[in-house]
């Protein structure tokens, strides 16, 4: 999102999201560094992480998600979508949900 910065400035967009990057356990000037396309950081995911979704009835892709109650719901926005390791999504799976890889 931050990197992304459409429609503001990239300083703008730090400062929008910065309890974000304040919450994230590598050092901030190693996120600066990130965002300003530095090939010399390289962000690796440690596990797969892994999503349900399914066409709806207007055809468009809704993603499960968990709502505030603990219960499936399903939401348009894959980055509202409830995201886990492959064997927890096995668990949440019916015929109607499919799973693919979350970025």
């Amino acid at each position: 999102m931050i990197k992304a910065h459409e429609g503001t400035s990239l300083i703008g967009a730090i400062a929008e999201h910065a309890q974000f990057i304040k919450s994230i356990k590598i050092g901030n000037k190693a996120i600066l560094r990130y965002l300003a396309d530095d090939p010399a950081i390289d962000f690796k995911v440690k596990e797969q992480l892994y999503r349900l979704w399914r066409i709806d009835d207007w055809n468009d892709r809704t993603y499960m998600r968990i709502n505030g109650f603990g219960t499936p719901d399903w939401t348009p926005h894959k980055d509202e979508a409830f995201t886990a390791p492959l064997e927890e999504i096995k668990k949440w799976q019916t015929p109607a949900w499919d799973i693919e890889k979350a970025d």
